[in-house]
């Protein structure tokens, strides 16, 4: 039988790399950690991108893979939850930044960056000063 499959493949014997991987060798550890480098090339996961993978679509920002809308799956059980529940969203993609420089500089730039109606909380003489911390989202225009 090996001659016969030797003459039909034209001579090549195929090693054990060319078989479909066993799911025992597909559990094992170092495996896992290859296929969870691989998949993390181009973009980092948070930590509960495969819950999120499954109830929304996925798109890349920000050097992160987030969840950006439901794909309806769970929406009629998520309305329930959030309704008589609570509703939590994953934000561990969002970064704290520190800025340093010229004030006049600093001010100026996050005035390019900052939402509209958030715009004068973040200048207010207590955030400038140090005094207070502001939180919001910077836009991209």
């Amino acid at each position: 039988r090996a001659e016969r499959e030797l003459a039909k493949g034209g001579g090549e014997v195929k090693g054990p790399s060319a078989e479909k991987k066993s799911r025992k060798h597909k559990r094992r550890p170092k495996f896992l950690l290859e296929q969870h480098e691989r998949r993390q090339r181009h973009f980092c996961w948070l930590e509960t991108h495969v819950w999120h993978a499954k109830r929304f679509e996925m798109c890349g920002r920000w050097g992160y893979k987030i969840p950006l809308s439901p794909s309806d799956k769970g929406e009629r059980a998520f309305q329930r939850n959030a309704a008589y529940v609570c509703a939590a969203f994953d934000m561990s993609y969002v970064e704290t930044v520190q800025l340093e420089g010229p004030q006049e500089e600093i001010i100026a730039l996050i005035g390019q960056c900052v939402d509209e109606d958030a715009h004068m909380g973040c200048f207010e003489d207590d955030v400038v000063n140090g005094n207070k911390h502001y939180e919001g989202m910077l836009v991209e225009r």
